[in-house]
């Protein structure tokens, strides 16, 4: 139950229709995604970002292997993306707007030691000019164009499209803006 009210001092009940009462949680597993409720906060993704993280540095094996063996650079950067970043952007239209500094940086740190394992000695104590010499992005930055590549998708879904409002006026090269839909935030 997600209560946004002012007092929270009690949580809703939930009947279905043969009488059987939800109980309410804290913490559950929705289709392989750990969400946890805080009564101050909202929604927190500490556990399940960490979690994440945490099988991405286990499957940093592979690269330290594959340097072991002598694999090129543009391979190795490769099985980065396909086996390593993947484990640490699930999800991210979910939760990239809600996350804390701290996660940021741990996530980020994912990348910074996927650099250095892959350029060894050549890498540089900059993080930015290890990611230009292998022509990666920040993970902040591939958040921010997933996020934007889901929107888009879920603007043109037929089953969507009645959620958004388009801006009235003259069609630009651009494209019709969509309305920012507007909350109450203060009583």
């Amino acid at each position: 139950i997600i209560n946004m009210s002012t007092f929270k001092d009690c949580y809703p009940r939930i009947v279905n229709n043969k009488g059987l009462i939800y109980e309410n949680t804290e913490e559950f597993k929705l289709l392989g995604v750990n969400i946890t409720t805080d009564k101050k906060q909202g929604i927190k993704w500490d556990s399940y970002i960490k979690q994440c993280i945490k099988k991405a540095y286990i499957n940093m094996w592979i690269l330290r292997r594959f340097v072991e063996l002598g694999i090129s650079t543009n391979d190795l950067i490769m099985t980065y993306t396909s086996r390593i970043r993947v484990l640490v952007e699930p999800n991210v239209a979910l939760w990239s707007f809600s996350i804390t500094d701290s996660l940021v940086k741990a996530i980020e740190k994912v990348q910074k030691v996927a650099c250095f394992i892959i350029l060894g000695k050549h890498s540089t104590q900059s993080y930015s000019r290890n990611l230009s010499l292998l022509k990666l992005e920040t993970l902040e930055r591939r958040r921010d164009i997933l996020c934007k590549k889901f929107a888009a998708k879920t603007f043109k879904h037929p089953a969507h499209k009645q959620m958004f409002t388009l801006t009235k006026g003259t069609n630009t090269r651009s494209g019709r803006k969509v309305v920012n839909p507007s909350s109450k935030t203060h009583p």
